[in-house]
């Protein structure tokens, strides 16, 4: 009998890989196709160019294509989010659900571009390890930083790979992404937006602004959460 799930793209975030997905798997295959590809430049595609955000969501379309997928539901977490908001973008019509996870739709901040200025010329003077030292651990929430302390030493350690081109490539992307907000409000009913409260990656006027965007019913808090919703969010919030 021909599976009749429908497809679930899942976009990893930022100095991740397409494991980060592993703790939602079991559940979200009850109901979805998953894909879970790794972006070039993480994962087992870490010799592979990042492009941009824009590039990278026209190669998730062709990708999706070879396939012969018309309709699919996408899932982005961070910088996934931003490619998923691209990919909507350019092809709004063929998204069937879209989640947007420790995630907004806004551009950056003026200081947080000066984050990003700051983090590109230090990876390209002196590389990433002094950017990685606290970075993951800073993702989670400060109440869940000792419980996750296992997996934070985990995401570090698969991130170590990843080149200083790839997080300077990835870093500009964001930085210089335009405001979607406007293609959030055109996706409505569709989307879901997951926002954690302790979640310090994200300013209070990009989850306001995007929140604007949707239905009340379609905004999801969680509580005690972080920028890590696929460990930190125990479903009970």
């Amino acid at each position: 009998m021909e599976d009749q799930r429908p497809y679930l793209l899942l976009i990893h975030g930022f100095m991740e890989d397409s494991r980060i997905w592993e703790p939602q798997l079991a559940n979200w295959s009850k109901k979805y196709r998953i894909l879970a590809p790794d972006l070039p430049g993480f994962g087992r595609r870490i010799q592979e160019n990042f492009s941009g955000i824009e590039e990278e969501a026209i190669a998730l379309w062709q990708w999706i294509d070879s396939m012969n997928i018309h309709q699919i539901s996408i899932a982005g977490h961070s910088m996934g989010g931003y490619i998923g908001l691209a990919m909507a973008e350019q092809q709004h019509q063929r998204i069937a659900e879209f989640w947007l996870i420790n995630s907004h739709a806004c551009a950056d901040g003026v200081m947080k571009q000066q984050n990003r200025t700051r983090l590109i010329e230090l990876v390209k003077e002196k590389g990433t390890t002094l950017f990685l030292d606290g970075f993951h651990q800073n993702l989670f929430a400060q109440s869940n930083r000792e419980r996750f302390e296992s997996v934070t030493s985990i995401l570090k350690e698969r991130a170590k790979s990843i080149r200083p081109e790839t997080v300077i490539q990835a870093s500009l992307s964001m930085r210089d992404r335009p405001d979607r907000t406007s293609i959030l409000s055109q996706l409505g009913e569709r989307a879901l937006f997951f926002v954690g409260t302790e979640d310090e990656s994200i300013e209070p006027w990009q989850i306001e602004e995007t929140s604007k965007c949707l239905p009340p019913t379609h905004i999801f808090v969680m509580q005690s959460v972080g920028h890590m919703a696929m460990y930190e969010y125990d479903g009970k919030s």
